[in-house]
C-alpha cells in the first residue's frame, strides 16, 4: 500500500492524499489553503501522463480545507464518483455555491482569476454520492470498500476506513479526517471504531502540542465578554466558521437567553451561516439528543425559538446594524479573511466599547491571527479587507475548538491500536510534540510517520485476506421493517440472548435487525426516532451514540427516566434534600443534561449528599454539579453560633475563600479546649477552618494552609497589565495545562499582591523559582492560589480514562487529600499495570493523585 500526500501533511490546509492498494487508487479529500497565493494541493501527481487514473474520491467532511479543490479535480476527472455522508453533501453544496460568489467578487475588486466556474460546481454536485455511517460501501470499480465512522468535529464529519487486498493479503487504512472526541452541543464526539482495526492510522494533529481548557469555562468566559460589551453599550463581533462553530455559538446564546441568564439584546447572524443552519436543521438524526429535539420541536432552532436571534438577509442591513443599539453579531468568515465578518470588523475595531471574540483556529497570515497578536501587545494595527486599521476595541480568544487536543488524540490512538501512525494536518511544533507524547505514553511500540507534502509512504501487508463470515442477510427481523412494535421484539430477542449488560451503537442494532449493512439512511433516521421514545432501550448518559437494554419489570434497577424532564428531577432533589442541607438554589443546563445545585457549604455538601444525589439521578441520563460558591452570610452566622454563649465577635468575621478560612476576633479570653471545640464544630458544618483571635490564645492566628508569598526587592511595581504580560511571556514556553489560567490582583491586610491560579497549587509550586523571579522583575508580591481548578481536574481525569472502561459518573475532587476519584464499569483491577500508567500520567499532568 502506498499513500502520497498532495497537501495537508506538515500544514493545515489543502488536505489531500492518494491511497493505492494493489491496482486500486482513491483520493481522500481535496481541499484548498485558506490564505496565501498557492491555494491548491499538488495535483501534478495525478495529472501526470504516467498516472493510471482514479477509481473514486473519498470526502471526510465539508470544510473547505478538505473539499474546496474538488471542482478543480472534477474538471480533470469528470466521471470519477465522489462519496461522502448525506449531511456532508448538503454542506458542500452550500460552501461551493458561496465560493463562486466570493471568487466573482474578488475577480471584480482585485482582478483575481477564479479557481473554477459555476458550471464546474454544478457538474461536481451531480457526482456526489451520499453514503450512510457504519456501512462498508464498495467505491467505484476499485475493489475497495470504505466505511464512514462518525468523527465529531462538525455535522456529517467522518473518519474513512479503507480496505482492500494486495498480493493476496488484506490492507486497512483509517483516515481520521478532522476529529473531536468531546461532545458538542450539536454533534456527539468520536468513538473509536469497534470493528475496524487498521494497519495504518492517518490522523490529524492540529492541536498536538496543547491541551484544551475546560469547554464550560471557555463558554462562561465568552458569555462574560458578551454581557460586558452589551453593558457598556457596545457591539460584539464573533467571527465564526460558517460550518460548526457558528451553530455552537448560536445555541450557546440561545440556551442562556432561555434560562434568563442574559439580558435581552439582538444577536444578528450574517453571511453563509444562515444557509448552513438550514442544512443542520435538515439532518437531526446525526446530532445530539438536545439538538435533535430542538429541530423536531421548532424546525430551524437557530432562528425559530426566540426573537433575539435574527438572520440578516440583505447586505444593506449591515449599516443599520452598525448604527443601531448594542448587539452581538455572529458572521463568517471565522478568520476575518472576507465576507460579512470582515465588513463588520472594519467599523467595530474603531470603538473601545466594542469587542471581537475569536473562537477558532486562525491561520498564520489571517487578520484574525494578527488581531490576537494585537491583544498580546505586539501591535495596535491590523489589515482587514485591504485597509490598515487602528484597533481600539477589546479582543479575546476563546477555546471552543472542534478539534481533539494532544491527550485526546493519544487516547484515541491507543483505543484504535494501529500498527503505524501517520501524523498530518499540523503546523509548527504540533506534530513533533504529539509524536514525542506518543513515544512516551503508548502501550506498545508503533512507528510514527511525519510526512511532508509530496512524500509517499509505503506499507507492507501482514494479514491474510479473509473470507467474510456468512451471516443471515435477513437479520433477526426476517425482512420486516423496524417499528415501535418490532423494536420491542428486537429487545426481547436480545434479552433472550442475555445481552442486558452489552452496549450497542445504532449501527449494531440496525445490523442485528436488517442484516449486516442491509439498511439505508432512511432506516437509520427512523431508528434514531424510535430509540428516543423507546421503553426497552436507554441511552448511555455520557455518550449519545450508545444504548443499553432497560431492565425488565421486577428486576433490580432504579426507576429509569429517559433524559428525564429537569423540573421533575429538581422536585425529587428538593424532596430528598430538605432546607436543613443548605440547598438554596437549583437550576439545570439542558444542553449538557446537568443539574446545577448551590449549597450554603459546598465543601461539605459534595461528599455528604453524593450517594443521595447519585441515587436520584440513576438511569435518568442526567448528571449534576455543585457550584463552588460558598454562602458568606451563612459562614458568618455559623461562626457566631459556634462561639460560647454570650461571646460576640468584636467585628465582622474575615472570610478568606481562597484558603477556606474564617477569622473571628473576640475580646474575651477563651481556653484552648473551647477554641478547639468551636473550630471542630465549624469545620464539621462548613468545611472551613475557623481561627479565633482571643486575648492570650495560643492558637495560630495565621492561615493554616496559605502558600508562601514571593516578595520582590524594594522597587516600584509595574503597571498591572504590563506585569500580566510579563507573566504570560515567562510561561509562554510552558505547556498550556501547566500555565497559570488566571491572574488576579488581591488585597489582604491592606496589602496588594498578584495571585496566580494553576490547575492545582501542586503544579504551581513546581514553578516557584520562576514566580520568585517574576516578583523581582515586576515589583509585585506574588502568591500561588491554594485552590485547584476543579473543572479542569475533572475534565482531565475523564479524558484519561479509556472509553472502554466506561466512566460511570463525573469524577470527584477531594482537595484535602489531593485526590481525584473515578468510578468505572469495565475498568481492570486497581493493581493492573494500566492503572499505574494512568496514575503517573495524571500526577504529572495535574499534581493530583488518581484513585479508583
Amino acid at each position: 500500500m502506498e499513500i502520497t500526500f498532495l497537501g495537508g501533511g506538515n500544514e493545515i490546509g489543502a488536505s489531500s492524499a492518494i491511497v493505492e492498494i494493489g491496482a486500486s487508487r482513491v483520493l481522500v479529500d481535496c481541499g484548498i489553503r485558506m490564505t496565501g497565493e498557492d491555494r491548491l494541493p499538488d495535483l501534478t501527481a495525478i495529472k501526470d501522463s504516467s498516472f493510471k487514473g482514479l477509481d473514486a474520491v473519498i470526502l471526510t467532511h465539508a470544510h473547505m480545507d478538505h473539499s474546496g479543490a474538488l471542482p478543480v479535480l472534477h474538471q480533470h476527472f469528470p466521471t470519477v464518483p465522489i462519496y461522502c455522508t448525506g449531511p456532508t453533501r448538503g454542506l458542500v453544496e452550500v460552501l461551493l455555491r458561496d465560493s463562486i460568489n466570493v471568487m466573482r467578487s474578488k475577480a471584480e475588486s482585485e482582478r483575481e482569476l477564479p479557481l473554477y466556474s459555476q458550471l464546474a460546481v454544478e457538474s461536481l454536485l451531480e457526482k456526489l454520492i451520499p453514503v450512510p455511517f457504519g456501512s462498508p460501501t464498495p467505491v467505484g470499480r476499485s475493489g475497495l470498500t470504505v466505511t464512514w465512522f462518525p468523527a465529531g468535529h462538525i455535522l456529517g464529519a467522518a473518519s474513512a476506513g479503507i480496505e482492500g487486498t494486495e498480493g493476496g493479503r488484506t490492507m486497512r487504512v483509517l483516515f481520521s479526517g478532522d476529529i473531536s472526541v468531546a461532545d458538542q452541543i450539536t454533534v456527539p464526539g468520536m468513538l473509536a471504531p469497534a470493528d475496524f482495526k487498521p494497519d495504518v492510522l492517518v490522523i490529524e494533529s492540529t492541536y498536538g502540542d496543547r491541551l484544551h481548557s475546560a469547554r464550560a469555562l471557555e463558554e462562561r468566559r465568552l458569555l462574560e465578554m458578551v454581557a460586558g460589551v452589551i453593558e457598556r453599550k457596545g457591539k460584539l463581533l464573533i467571527p465564526a466558521f460558517a460550518v460548526g462553530r457558528a451553530q455552537e455559538v448560536i445555541l450557546t446564546l440561545l440556551r442562556e437567553f432561555r434560562a434568563k441568564r442574559l439580558a435581552s439584546f439582538p444577536v444578528y447572524v450574517d453571511g453563509m451561516v444562515r444557509s448552513v443552519c438550514g442544512v443542520y436543521s435538515a439532518f437531526p438524526a446525526h446530532q445530539t439528543p438536545y439538538s435533535r429535539r430542538l429541530i423536531e420541536q421548532h424546525g430551524n432552532p437557530f432562528f425559530n425559538i426566540i426573537d433575539e436571534i435574527r438572520p440578516v438577509y440583505a447586505p444593506a442591513d449591515r449599516e443599520k446594524i452598525l448604527a443601531g443599539p448594542p448587539c452581538a453579531i455572529i458572521a463568517s468568515s471565522g478568520m476575518l479573511t472576507g465576507g460579512a465578518s470582515a465588513y463588520y470588523a472594519q467599523t467595530i475595531v474603531a470603538d473601545e466599547r466594542n469587542g471581537i471574540a475569536i473562537t477558532g483556529y486562525q491561520d498564520e497570515e489571517s487578520p484574525g491571527r494578527h488581531l490576537l497578536e494585537l491583544a498580546e501587545g505586539k501591535s495596535n494595527q491590523v489589515n482587514i479587507g485591504g485597509r490598515a486599521l487602528e484597533v481600539k476595541c477589546g479582543v479575546a480568544k476563546y477555546a471552543l475548538s472542534a478539534h481533539a487536543d494532544s491527550n485526546e488524540i493519544a487516547g484515541l490512538i491507543e483505543a484504535i491500536n494501529p500498527r503505524h501512525v501517520v501524523l498530518v494536518h499540523g503546523e509548527g511544533t504540533a506534530r513533533p510534540a504529539l509524536a514525542d507524547l506518543l513515544r512516551r505514553t503508548s502501550s506498545r511500540h508503533r512507528p510514527i510517520h511525519l510526512p511532508k507534502t509530496g512524500d509517499t509512504l509505503r506499507f507492507g501487508a501482514v494479514r491474510r485476506a479473509t473470507r467474510p463470515i456468512e451471516r443471515d442477510e435477513k437479520g433477526l427481523g426476517g425482512g420486516a421493517p423496524l417499528t415501535a412494535e418490532t423494536l420491542k421484539q428486537l429487545a426481547e430477542k436480545l434479552r433472550a440472548q442475555s445481552e442486558e449488560q452489552r452496549v450497542f451503537t445504532e449501527i449494531e442494532l440496525l445490523d442485528l435487525w436488517y442484516g449486516p449493512h442491509a439498511w439505508d439512511e432512511e432506516q437509520y433516521s427512523e431508528l434514531i426516532r424510535l430509540l428516543d421514545d423507546s421503553d426497552d432501550f436507554r441511552r448511555h448518559p455520557a455518550r449519545p451514540h450508545l444504548y443499553r437494554l432497560r431492565k425488565q419489570e421486577g428486576e433490580a434497577e432504579a426507576p429509569i427516566m429517559f433524559f428525564a424532564e429537569p423540573n421533575e428531577l429538581l422536585q425529587r432533589v428538593e424532596q430528598s434534600l430538605g432546607p436543613d442541607t443548605g440547598l438554596y438554589r437549583k437550576g439545570y443546563d439542558l444542553a449538557r443534561h446537568e443539574l446545577r445545585l448551590t449549597f450554603d457549604f459546598p465543601l461539605v455538601a459534595r461528599e455528604r449528599y453524593r450517594k443521595r444525589l447519585e441515587k436520584i439521578l440513576e438511569g435518568t441520563g442526567w448528571t449534576y454539579t455543585i457550584t463552588e460558591s460558598t454562602h458568606h452570610g451563612r459562614l458568618v452566622e455559623v461562626a457566631s453560633k459556634c462561639l460560647p454563649e454570650g461571646v460576640i465577635p468584636k467585628r465582622t468575621p474575615a472570610i478568606h475563600l481562597d484558603r477556606a478560612e474564617v477569622v473571628v476576633t473576640v475580646d474575651v479570653e477563651l481556653d484552648p479546649e473551647t477554641i478547639q471545640s468551636a473550630s471542630a464544630r465549624f469545620k464539621e458544618t462548613t468545611g472551613f477552618t475557623l481561627h479565633i483571635k482571643a486575648p492570650g490564645a495560643s492558637l495560630s492566628e495565621g492561615p493554616s494552609n496559605a502558600l508562601p508569598l514571593f516578595e520582590p526587592a524594594d522597587r516600584e511595581p509595574a503597571e498591572t497589565n504590563s506585569a500580566y504580560r510579563m507573566i504570560e511571556e515567562a510561561f509562554s514556553d510552558t505547556p498550556e495545562v501547566w500555565r497559570p489560567y488566571k491572574k488576579s490582583l488581591k488585597s489582604e491586610d491592606d496589602r496588594k499582591f498578584i495571585e496566580l491560579a494553576f490547575i492545582s497549587p501542586e503544579v504551581g509550586t513546581r514553578h516557584a523559582e520562576k514566580i520568585k523571579q517574576l516578583a523581582q522583575q515586576t515589583g509585585w508580591p506574588m502568591r500561588i492560589k491554594p485552590e485547584p481548578n476543579q473543572i479542569v481536574l475533572i475534565e482531565q481525569a475523564a479524558r484519561l480514562i479509556p472509553k472502554e472502561w466506561r466512566l460511570q459518573k463525573q469524577p470527584s475532587v477531594h482537595r484535602e487529600a489531593g485526590v481525584v476519584r473515578v468510578k468505572c464499569l469495565n475498568a481492570p483491577a486497581s493493581d493492573d499495570p494500566q492503572w499505574a500508567i494512568l496514575r503517573e500520567k495524571f500526577l504529572e499532568l495535574t499534581g493530583y493523585k488518581l484513585e479508583a
